[in-house]
C-alpha cells in the first residue's frame, strides 16, 4: 500500500486529489484500458458507449476515473448529468458549451430558436475534435427519456463521427438504439456487475482496515456491490474492529433508500417488498404472497422493468444485495407485515413440493422453504444466485479425476477452518470453526472406481468456473444392489445393523426406482470459502422433499449438525461410527416416503411459527387432531394405528421403544383412550375423511 507521499527523486510530494481518487477507485481495470487504448489510439473504438448496472453499481465513479484518464491525456470531457439540468433541448446545449468554456453571449435568448443552439454545439464539439479527442458523457441517462430522440437524431448522429459518446444509466440503450444498423455498428455495451472478493478485500484494506478477517467482513457484507462496499468499509472503520460484526444496518438503510427511489408508486413498492423474500419469483409466487388471486399483467410488467430486476432461469429475479436490503428494511419496520409475507410464501411452497415431489424435481422448491423456515446456517451461508449447477455426474472418463481429487486431498496439510457468513436480515455473523481434517475423513475408503461400476448415479464433481475440480460428491443410490456394500461400509453399517428384517426388506428396492439415497461425503477442497456452502446446499436440495429415505453421516462438528437439525434430519438410535478420527458420530436420517413427507413440511413451517395447512382441507377430527397431537406424535399414531408392534414402530422412526412408549401414553391422555384398537378406529376414521 503506497501512502499519501510519493518521492520524485527531489523529495517528497503530496499526492493530488485525483490521484487519492485513483488510489480508493478499485476494479474496472478492464472498462479503464479500453477507455485508455481509445484515448492513445491504438485500437479502433467503438464510438457510442452504453455504460449499465443498477443503482450504486459504480457508473458515476466509472465516468469519474474516466476523465482523470482523459485529462491525463490532454482529451475533453464533458458530463453531463440529467439531474443538473432542465430538460430542454437548448438548455443541454448551454451546459455542454459552458463545459468547453465557448462563449455564448451572441447565442439568441429566445427558447423557441432551438435549432440555433443545437447547431452551435455540434460546430464547438467538431471544432475541438479536430485538434484533439472529445468525449461527450450523459450520466442517469435513463432520466432523459423525454430528450432521447433529439439527442440521438440530432445531436449525437452529427457527432458520432468524432467525437466519443458515452451513455451511462441503470439500463442499457435499447429499442432504436439496437434496430438501426447504424448506431448499432457503433454500439460498445458495457454492463457493471459486482467487484470480485480480491477486488473488496483490496478497497478494504486501502481504506485502512486491517488484511485478513476485517477485509472479508466487507465482502460478505457487500457482495461487491461498490455502493455497499463503501459504505460497510466506512461503517467497520468508525465502529472499530472490536465491535461485533457489521451488526448496525444503517448503511445497508442508505443503500435500500438509493435502489427504492426507483419504486416510489404505493403498489410497486408493495411488489418489490414480496420479490424480495424469494430467490426466483413469478407472478403466481407474488400473488401468493400477496394473497391475490392474481396480479394484473401490467403491474408485473411494471415490476421486472425496475433495474435491479432481471430474468432468471426459473421466472425473476432480484439483485441478491437489494433483496437482503428490502427484507431487512420490511422485517425491521413492519414485522407483522414480513411474517405475514413469510408464511403465504412458505405454504405456497410447501404446497408445490407435496403436489409435484415424485413426478418432478421439486429442488426450486426445496431451496426456496429451506431459505425461509430452514434456520440461521441456511439462511446465512446459502446465497441462492446461481442459475445453473457446477455439479456433475462422474462418468467412465471422469472417474480417474475423482481419484485424483481424493489423493490431492489426502495430500494436502490439515488446518483449522474459520468460516464467516452473515445473517442477510440482521447482518448478524455466524461463524464455523473445525479441522479441515474432519469432513476429509468422510473419503476415507472411498473407491470412486468401485463406487461407480456399483451405480454410476453415486459420484459427482463439483468444478469451478476454469472446469476445476473443487467439490466431490459421494452419494450412493440405496436398492438391493447397494445393500451389500452399505451392510460393509464402516459409515453405513452400524445403521443397518439396527434395522428390523421389515424395513431392510422395504430397501431392497428395483435400481431404477431406489429407496433412497446413502450420502457418504460431500466435500470442498476449501472448507474457508463460504460459496462452498451454496454449492452443497444446491446439491442436497436436491434430494431432500424427494419421496425417498435420505441417510448421511456428516462430520459431528456442530454448525454441521445443527444445519442438518434445521432440515429435518434426526439421528438414528444405536447408529453411531467412530469413522471421524474415533469420535462417535450417528448416522442422521431423513424418511418421506408417503405421508411422511406432509409432516415434515408441517414440522418445518410449525417450527417457524407458520400453521400450515395442505391445499386438500383435512376433516373436522382431523384437525382437532392436528392441533393436540405434535409432529412426533402423530407419526407414532399412525404407526400403532396400522398395527405395528411398539419395536417395528421404533425401528421405522429411527427411535427407541422407551420413547415410543412414552408417546403412546401421551396420544392416548390427549385423545381419551384406552387401546390400540381405539386408536386404530380413531385414526382409520380420520384418513378416511380426508
Amino acid at each position: 500500500m503506497t501512502t499519501s507521499f510519493e518521492n520524485d527523486g527531489t523529495g517528497e510530494r503530496e499526492q493530488s486529489f485525483a490521484e487519492r481518487e485513483d488510489y480508493y477507485f478499485v476494479g474496472r481495470y478492464a472498462e479503464r484500458q479500453r477507455f485508455r487504448d481509445y484515448l492513445s489510439g491504438r485500437t479502433e473504438q467503438r464510438t457510442l458507449w452504453s455504460v449499465s448496472g443498477i443503482g450504486g453499481m459504480g457508473k458515476t465513479s466509472l465516468l469519474s476515473a474516466f476523465r482523470r484518464d482523459a485529462e491525463r491525456a490532454g482529451a475533453v470531457f464533458v458530463l453531463v448529468d440529467s439531474r443538473d439540468l432542465p430538460h430542454r433541448e437548448d438548455e443541454v446545449c448551454r451546459r455542454i458549451l459552458a463545459l468547453l468554456e465557448v462563449a455564448t453571449d451572441r447565442m439568441p435568448g429566445s427558447d423557441s430558436i432551438i435549432s440555433a443552439w443545437t447547431e452551435a454545439c455540434i460546430g464547438a464539439l467538431r471544432e475541438i475534435a479536430n485538434q484533439r479527442r472529445v468525449i461527450l458523457a450523459f450520466d442517469t441517462f435513463e432520466e432523459f427519456s423525454d430528450l432521447e430522440v433529439w439527442l440521438r437524431e440530432r445531436l449525437f448522429a452529427r457527432v458520432a463521427d468524432c467525437v466519443l459518446l458515452i451513455t451511462a444509466g441503470r439500463f442499457p440503450l435499447g429499442g432504436t438504439w439496437t434496430v438501426s444498423p447504424a448506431w448499432r455498428e457503433r454500439l460498445n455495451p458495457i454492463h457493471l456487475g459486482a467487484l470480485s472478493r480480491e477486488e473488496s478485500k483490496e478497497y478494504a484494506e486501502r481504506c485502512g482496515l486491517p488484511q485478513g478477517e476485517e477485509a472479508d467482513r466487507v465482502w460478505l457484507a457487500s457482495l461487491g456491490h461498490p455502493l455497499a462496499m463503501s459504505l460497510a468499509t466506512a461503517h467497520r472503520s468508525s465502529i472499530g474492529t472490536n465491535a461485533d460484526a457489521m451488526d448496525s444496518r444503517s448503511w445497508f438503510h442508505v443503500m435500500a433508500d438509493v435502489w427504492l427511489k426507483e419504486a416510489a408508486d404505493p403498489n410497486l413498492r408493495l411488489l418489490v417488498e414480496a420479490a424480495s423474500l424469494p430467490a426466483r419469483f413469478n407472478a403466481s409466487i407474488l400473488a401468493a404472497a400477496l394473497n391475490v388471486p392474481e396480479l394484473p399483467p401490467a403491474s408485473f410488467d411494471g415490476l421486472i422493468r425496475v433495474s435491479f430486476i432481471r430474468k432468471a432461469e426459473k421466472g425473476w429475479a432480484m439483485h441478491d444485495l437489494m433483496r437482503d436490503a428490502v427484507a431487512a428494511y420490511l422485517r425491521e419496520r413492519e414485522p407483522d407485515r414480513h411474517q405475514a409475507l413469510t408464511a403465504r410464501l412458505a405454504s405456497y411452497f410447501a404446497d408445490r413440493i407435496l403436489e409435484y415431489s415424485g413426478t418432478r424435481s421439486v429442488t426450486p422448491e426445496v431451496g426456496e422453504l429451506y431459505q425461509l423456515v430452514g434456520g440461521e446456517t441456511i439462511a446465512a451461508f446459502y446465497r441462492n444466485a446461481r442459475t445453473y449447477s457446477l455439479w456433475e455426474q462422474v462418468n467412465s472418463e471422469t472417474v480417474i479425476e475423482a481419484e485424483q481429487y481424493i489423493k490431492h486431498r489426502f495430500a494436502a496439510p490439515d488446518r483449522i477452518i474459520s468460516a464467516v457468513a452473515i445473517k442477510p436480515d440482521s447482518g448478524q455473523e455466524v461463524r464455523a470453526e473445525f479441522s479441515d481434517a474432519m469432513p476429509k475423513a468422510s473419503l476415507q475408503g472411498l473407491v470412486p472406481r468401485a463406487w461407480y461400476e456399483m451405480d454410476r448415479r453415486s459420484l459427482h464433481l463439483l468444478r469451478d468456473h476454469n472446469r476445476e475440480v473443487v467439490g466431490l460428491a459421494a452419494i450412493l443410490p440405496i436398492h438391493a444392489g447397494t445393500l451389500a456394500y452399505m451392510n460393509r461400509d464402516p459409515f453405513s453399517a452400524p445403521f443397518l445393523a439396527t434395522l428390523s428384517t421389515a424395513v431392510r426388506r422395504s430397501m431392497e428396492a428395483s435400481p431404477d426406482n431406489p429407496a433412497g439415497w446413502f450420502i457418504r461425503s460431500i466435500d470442498y477442497r476449501d472448507w474457508a470459502d463460504h460459496l462452498s456452502y451454496t454449492e452443497i446446499f444446491s446439491l442436497m436440495f436436491g434430494y431432500l422433499c424427494s419421496g425417498k429415505l435420505l441417510v448421511c453421516c456428516p462430520p459431528p462438528i456442530e454448525v454441521f449438525m445443527r444445519t442438518h437439525e434445521g432440515m429435518g434430519f434426526e439421528a438414528a438410535v444405536g447408529s453411531e461410527h467412530v469413522c471421524y478420527d474415533g469420535i462417535p458420530a450417528p448416522m442422521l436420517v431423513l424418511d418421506t416416503r408417503g405421508e411422511r413427507l406432509a409432516r415434515l413440511l408441517e414440522q418445518l413451517l410449525n417450527r417457524s411459527g407458520i400453521a400450515w395447512r395442505r391445499a386438500a382441507e383435512p376433516s373436522a377430527d382431523a384437525d382437532h387432531i392436528a392441533k393436540i397431537l405434535s409432529a412426533r406424535e402423530r407419526e407414532v399414531a399412525l404407526l400403532a394405528a396400522e398395527g405395528l408392534s411398539n419395536a417395528d414402530i421404533a425401528t421405522e422412526l429411527y427411535i427407541s421403544e422407551a420413547t415410543v412408549k412414552k408417546h403412546l401414553s401421551t396420544i392416548f391422555e390427549k385423545l381419551g383412550l384406552k387401546r390400540r384398537s381405539q386408536l386404530a378406529m380413531r385414526i382409520g376414521r380420520q384418513e378416511t375423511n380426508r
